[in-house]
């Protein structure tokens, strides 16, 4: 299978980690962080997106005003997404094969391993999926789906927990890229103070629309009050 080659991938390409010249920014001179590196079945990592390539979503929690310079950024963070899927077609096929595999099985192997940080819940959603699907992805040549179906109460019940899940997931995405952090919330020591204060912002414009005990109950980081410099 196409998507099952192995490739040698860095997975932590993050701008953190790419030097370039000071004289033309175009010019890669350095990547540094290589310690995770490995070499690994293509889907595993089909779901992996530099920050440089990641668009930014829209939020949903609240209405939140986006000033121009916002949607100036979101226009090029769009662009700078279509020019890396372009450059992963003409120079990682092997890549571009697993992206282009049947998205529920993407999605199984991206989450299996970021339970600790997406919650368990995710991934029982995409096992759900998956079970449905098994014979329509011709699964069931290999055996029958290992995972079985939730009865209806067991389905309401991870309904309930499983759309709470997404909105808390869906808002720390929406504050990662709007304070410009790393999907592991790095930002480096000499943007602290803005960043800090762009969070802090943030917080209470979610805040005015969900109230004090609404914002604590998804509000994916630690309180800005509790953040230590």
């Amino acid at each position: 299978m196409a998507a099952g080659k192995a490739i040698l991938l860095h997975p932590d390409l993050y701008k953190r980690n790419i030097f370039v010249s000071e004289e033309d920014p175009t010019v890669v001179t350095g990547i540094i962080d290589w310690q995770s590196s490995s070499i690994d079945p293509a889907f595993l990592h089909a779901n992996e997106m530099p920050d440089f390539a990641t668009t930014i979503p829209a939020p949903s929690q609240a209405e939140v005003e986006i000033p121009l310079e916002e949607k100036y950024r979101r226009r090029n963070a769009d662009l700078c997404s279509q020019a890396y899927g372009a450059s992963v077609r003409l120079r990682a096929p092997k890549l571009w094969a697993a992206w282009n595999l049947d998205s529920d099985l993407n999605l199984f192997f991206a989450r299996c391993h970021r339970t600790h940080r997406d919650g368990a819940g995710v991934f029982r959603q995409t096992m759900i999926d998956l079970a449905r699907r098994w014979r329509e992805l011709e699964l069931d040549q290999l055996g029958p789906c290992p995972y079985p179906l939730p009865t209806p109460e067991e389905q309401r019940a991870h309904d309930v927990e499983f759309a709470d899940l997404e909105r808390v997931l869906e808002l720390r995405r929406f504050v990662l890229s709007r304070l410009g952090a790393g999907d592991d919330g790095w930002v480096s020591a000499d943007a602290w103070e803005e960043t800090s204060a762009l969070h802090q912002e943030l917080y209470e414009e979610f805040a005015k629309t969900l109230g004090e005990e609404g914002i604590d109950e998804v509000w994916p980081f630690d309180k800005p009050s509790e953040l230590s410099t």
